[in-house]
């Protein structure tokens, strides 16, 4: 944004913006923290996932075995009974680098270094592989592309989510506290995390799977996690109620910070 434009918008709303600098550029975060919601909080968190590529994935991707790779709490598996269409014909399994809250209620789940070792499920299993917020904290990510080919299905299909690379230039969760938003409590900046190796584009994961997967997969959508809608209601409320969650959540949103890509397996290859 223009250094003079942020300054007249701001003379004709008065003192109704927050505005924040970014001290890695010149961006200015700002919204109108007074401004009217006409959401509760489990509402805007609803349109939050609803609208997501990821909530999209797992609610219209083939019935069949389903594995959550990075499970983490293992909360995926909620999604399934979670508005509708529901998904009670899949069957999820999970593998992570340690156990989950509700991984207890996948089909299984498996603990395994990415890096260190295979995806140890059997060959052409999976139906669909889900990967979100993993790739970014490989060393190795060329023998999580090989893993994937492995173990889905011919016609199966794969969702891969990632911070891109406007995540290195995001003010980082003490930039915003030093700046008063105490809510800003989880990773905004890239190395805010650091596990964090290396963000990735759209394009830089297709050709990852171009490399690595000797050309088994052709590209159904890739895109950016964007909701232009939501962003500015979601910063205001989570500035006002501190809520740490729906803040970054916004953050994401407004300085488009994670890129997905959705492949598919050709039916001949095995």
């Amino acid at each position: 944004m223009p250094e003079g434009s942020f300054e007249r918008e701001r003379q004709e709303v008065g003192e109704l913006f927050l505005k924040i600098e970014n001290p890695k550029g010149n961006e200015v975060l700002s919204f109108d923290e007074h401004m009217m919601i006409p959401y509760e909080r489990d509402e805007l968190l609803k349109l939050y996932w609803e609208f997501h590529p990821r909530f999209r994935f797992l609610k219209s991707c083939p019935d069949g075995n389903f594995l959550d790779i990075g499970s983490g709490s293992g909360g995926l598996i909620f999604w399934k009974e979670w508005e509708h269409p529901l998904r009670s014909q899949l069957k999820m399994y999970a593998v992570d680098l340690a156990d989950g809250e509700f991984t207890n209620r996948y089909e299984a789940f498996k603990k395994i270094n990415l890096d260190e070792a295979d995806i140890s499920y059997e060959d052409a299993l999976f139906d669909c592989v889900y990967c979100a917020h993993v790739v970014e904290h490989l060393k190795y990510p060329s023998k999580l592309i090989r893993n994937i080919a492995k173990i889905i299905k011919g016609g199966g299909m794969v969702y891969i989510e990632q911070p891109n690379h406007n995540s290195v230039n995001v003010p980082g969760r003490f930039d915003f506290q030093k700046a008063g938003v105490q809510c800003a409590q989880i990773t905004t900046n890239f190395f805010d995390d650091q596990t964090h190796r290396q963000p990735y584009s759209a394009d830089e994961i297709i050709e990852l799977f171009h490399q690595y997967a000797d050309g088994m997969f052709t590209i159904v959508e890739k895109g950016t996690v964007w909701n232009e809608y939501l962003k500015n209601m979601m910063l205001a409320y989570a500035y006002r109620e501190q809520d740490t969650e729906i803040w970054t959540y916004a953050v994401w949103l407004h300085y488009l910070w994670s890129d997905y890509v959705v492949l598919r397996k050709k039916e001949h290859c095995v």
